[in-house]
């Protein structure tokens, strides 16, 4: 147990990310043992220190059952797991596959409408710190994830839209681009979204006939992960907040 004074939720997230780096480092490869770590937030997790050793003690579980720590997810490359994720049947409350696009029961637009009420969310709570990348084929202007963002206030959640980009993308309000030549991107569309209180990741491979096979999850740990190996694959700056 570590207690860090003046530690808000994102940088407790970030010192969980080196303690588990380096007990990577140190671990031997067919050590039979590992750890999960998992933090609480005083007050908003609990007013005295019980309460938030309970906290963080029932997200040491949730995470222990996250797909991310079940399937080994954390010993691959982005884009295995983004592969694994798009290729496996997923069901449950907390992590879904699903297929939409051309003959599907969802359309292509359903794609469009889950990140504009993402977007949403977080004009919602302008106030609320968090992470948040969208990634698509072509960055540009006219993307309707776009406009919602420019007709949204000031908002603390950092935005980053990635994918190859037009002109225009440098004027998007609330955003920043991040612009990747890598053919894997132009076949593949995600979101990743993370704040205090909201974690959701929605991946979707391209595929033929305008289709898509799609992934989605409201796993913290899962999702949490997903940055962060996005941010290691694209040797992007590590934060979460």
């Amino acid at each position: 147990m570590v207690i860090l004074p003046e530690t808000d939720h994102f940088g407790a997230l970030a010192t969980i990310k080196k303690l588990s780096r380096s007990l990577g480092a140190l671990k031997k490869p067919d050590a039979p043992v590992g750890a999960v770590f998992a933090h609480a937030t005083f007050p908003r997790d609990g007013k005295d220190f019980g309460e938030v050793v309970g906290a963080a003690l029932k997200r040491s579980f949730e995470r222990k059952e996250s797909l991310w720590e079940k399937e080994g997810l954390k010993h691959r490359l982005f884009w295995e797991i983004i592969g694994n994720l798009t290729s496996k049947g997923y069901t449950g409350p907390d992590a879904a596959s699903f297929d939409a696009g051309a003959g599907q029961e969802l359309s292509e637009f359903f794609l469009d409408q889950i990140n504009e009420l993402m977007v949403r969310e977080i004009a919602r709570s302008p106030e609320k710190r968090g992470i948040m990348y969208y990634g698509a084929k072509s960055i540009s202007a006219s993307l309707p994830v776009v406009k919602t963002l420019g007709s949204a206030g000031a908002v603390s959640t950092k935005v980053f839209l990635v994918g190859e980009g037009e002109g225009s993308v440098w004027e998007v309000k609330n955003a920043l681009p991040l612009l990747l030549d890598d053919p894997r991107l132009r076949e593949t569309f995600f979101t990743f979204f993370l704040n205090e209180d909201t974690a959701y990741a929605l991946v979707c491979k391209e595929n033929w006939g305008a289709t898509f096979s799609c992934f989605h999850t409201s796993d913290n740990g899962l999702v949490e992960g997903l940055i962060s190996k996005f941010q290691q694959e694209y040797s992007l700056q590590e934060q979460l907040g």
